[in-house]
């Protein structure tokens, strides 16, 4: 951010007399996943919708807003960073505001946009710049069409930095309208989507096969991975292009890991809700601590909290005796399930010896 703050001076030509722009900054967050819900916890700024948003739009029924000419031009600067190109957008623009209604005009028109249509700026009471939606900040990799992948399967900021050009956040994306660059916008990203598979992934395999590179664990194969630029749903490519079994291998367990991650998630949230269909919504209440609550009520609360908390040891035992087991029943367990969900999150199939019969 120093650096942004220097450019921002040299390019007003002020040699460091002008006023410093406000601090640019994130909403402190963390991803939390509990029980099988994954919860991501924010630290709300002091922000207030209308009244601070400068800087993009809150819904599709309003206009993108572009009221701070500072704040812009850090974003512009920070698009140019990360090897994002400004891509117009058509949208309702903001006018001027009428001094009798005090509401603003909107007339329909382009924008320039340097980051995503998504992104959210706030000039806050503390004086500072907070930007907001950043999960969707880089472009799709080739979305299937009627999926959500145009949200979920997004390109690495390490592949887009090793291009000789910079791409729209927004490839892809109905939001962006029929503006005249949107062709050559999509275009540019899909390209960059065949040569991650053609070029960027087999040579990334091939410095695996020769030793070059050695990863030993899963940190180190997803740190290698996402140094290359490759996200982790590609693991099936790599393990089928490798020619090494001790690749292969590793590749397999850590496709294996997430996958068994996604099927535990998915049964401990069906516990959640199995428990949750049976109690009143003054348990609950009681539960959570509401002033309210009856001595009858909060017993019952803490009744449904053992409960779940029982349930939920069940069904981790039960689904851990079932992937590291050698019963039947675990190894149909990996034949009808794990292996499934590994081909359909990786396109892989994993080498499988039909399980005995019972």
């Amino acid at each position: 951010s120093e650096q942004l703050y220097r450019e921002w001076l040299h390019s007003v030509g002020a040699g460091g007399s002008a006023r410093r722009p406000p601090p640019l900054c994130t909403v402190l967050s963390c991803v939390v996943d509990f029980c099988g819900f994954r919860v991501n916890a924010l630290c709300i700024p002091p922000m207030d919708q209308d009244r601070t948003l400068v800087y993009g739009k809150l819904d599709e029924s309003t206009g993108f807003a572009q009221r701070d000419p500072s704040l812009t031009s850090m974003l512009r600067r920070i698009g140019r960073f990360l090897n994002l190109r400004s891509h117009s957008v058509e949208t309702e623009i903001e006018g001027d505001e009428d001094p009798r209604t005090g509401v603003r005009k909107t007339r329909v028109g382009s924008v320039n946009v340097s980051l995503s249509t998504q992104v959210q700026g706030h000039h806050c009471s503390d004086g500072r710049y907070y930007l907001m939606n950043l999960s969707h900040l880089f472009p799709a990799d080739l979305p299937t069409p009627g999926t959500p992948e145009l949200h979920t399967h997004l390109l690495r900021p390490e592949l887009l930095a090793q291009q000789p050009g910079p791409l729209s956040a927004d490839a892809f994306s109905p939001a962006v309208g029929r503006p005249a660059d949107r062709a050559d916008n999509d275009l540019a990203v899909s390209m960059v989507s065949r040569d991650l598979v053609d070029r960027v992934i087999p040579e990334f395999v091939a410095k695996l096969d020769s030793l070059q590179l050695m990863p030993c664990d899963s940190a180190s194969m997803t740190m290698s991975l996402h140094t290359a630029g490759i996200n982790a749903r590609h693991l099936g490519r790599v393990a089928s292009g490798s020619t090494m079994p001790h690749v292969r291998e590793l590749c397999e367990v850590e496709m294996v890991a997430r996958a068994a991650k996604h099927i535990l998630g998915h049964k401990m949230r069906s516990v959640i809700h199995r428990i949750s269909a049976s109690t009143t919504s003054e348990e609950v209440t009681a539960d959570l601590g509401g002033e309210d609550a009856t001595g009858a009520e909060v017993h019952a609360a803490r009744s449904y909290s053992l409960v779940v908390r029982r349930e939920l040891a069940a069904c981790v035992v039960d689904f851990f005796n079932l992937v590291l087991g050698r019963s039947v029943a675990a190894l149909r367990f990996w034949h009808d399930v794990i292996a499934p969900s590994v081909e359909a999150l990786f396109d892989y199939k994993l080498r499988w010896t039909p399980p005995p019969e019972a």
